[in-house]
């Protein structure tokens, strides 16, 4: 009895594997023409998908009883794309870059206006910013940027930006440059800051996009303590940023984040965010923003248009 239930189980298993077949392939940046990595590929109207490996490749394993199936393949920062092959085959498929913008991990071409609600847990519950991004037919990496959180009384949080145009943009190495003037004022914390910024992000393009952007920079800032703090503080001098840009996750659930230290006299200002798109053009995300005895949280949620 032993035996002939281990020949009825390997003949059933023989069975399924004869009814399976692969499809293998490769994704490629239509661009660039680099291997992308963490690529959904799902079959149409399934549960079935993969994901491309490191250089982009993989392999689907199919049922044989339909004669040709389709392919869904999509990743964030491209357009998807849909294709029909048949169980077996060795295909490749070409992803070209979106034009749209997530956080900011890719150049913005047909953005027109990104508008932001914005909560602090602990100083300026209210706020907002709008980021207005330059016409097609001028630079298409120029964006301005103003924002502003408070209280309605005597805390806020002012914020502005300007991204420039690339200074270099080929297929290996993409520069991006921004501009940025921030006015932190907070009762409790007793403080008042502003700061002007300016950093530049290096981005390699064509090797595995999951290589982080690298963000350097450097400014000057003014930071005094307000009246009623236990010290007595006035500083004032120039400092250096460094920090990190990446996608942390790959659809369906992709994560992108930021994270940048400033070194000023004396002490560090520590700023970072995570970012998740969601449908109907929305993005929800957590920022946070620390320096000596000031620490804001802020919940937000952005709304892209195009």
């Amino acid at each position: 009895m032993k035996h002939l239930l281990l020949f009825v189980f390997s003949l059933l298993h023989l069975s399924a594997l004869a009814q399976q077949a692969q499809v293998t392939g490769r994704v490629l940046d239509d661009k660039t023409g680099a291997g992308l990595p963490g690529v959904t590929i799902l079959q149409k109207g399934t549960t079935n998908g993969i994901s491309s490996n490191d250089d982009g490749r993989f392999t689907l394993s199919v049922a044989t009883s339909a004669d040709s199936i389709t392919l869904q393949i999509s990743s964030i920062g491209f357009v998807a794309k849909q294709l029909q092959t048949a169980p077996g085959d060795t295909i490749i498929v070409r992803l070209r870059p979106d034009s749209r913008e997530f956080c900011d991990l890719s150049v913005a071409m047909y953005s027109k206006l990104e508008l932001k609600l914005s909560s602090g847990v602990r100083y300026a519950p209210l706020g907002g910013s709008i980021r207005v991004f330059s016409p097609r037919r001028f630079s298409k990496s120029l964006a301005a940027t103003f924002g502003y959180q408070t209280n309605l009384d005597r805390n806020y949080a002012l914020t502005a930006g300007v991204r420039l145009p690339s200074l270099l943009n080929s297929n290996r190495l993409y520069i991006e440059e921004n501009v940025a003037y921030e006015h932190l004022r907070a009762e409790a914390a007793a403080i008042d800051f502003r700061s002007y910024v300016a950093t530049v992000a290096l981005s390699l393009q064509g090797y595995n996009r999951r290589i982080p952007v690298l963000l350097l920079g450097g400014g000057h800032a003014s930071y005094r303590t307000l009246p009623g703090s236990h010290e007595i503080t006035d500083r004032t001098g120039a400092g250096y940023t460094v920090g990190l840009r990446h996608e942390f996750l790959s659809y369906p659930f992709p994560i992108f984040g930021s994270v940048q230290a400033t070194r000023w006299p004396g002490y560090w200002q520590w700023q970072g965010r995570l970012a998740h798109p969601l449908p109907l053009n929305l993005q929800a995300g957590v920022e946070i923003n620390s320096l000596r005895t000031y620490t804001e949280v802020a919940l937000t949620l952005s709304r892209f248009f195009y």
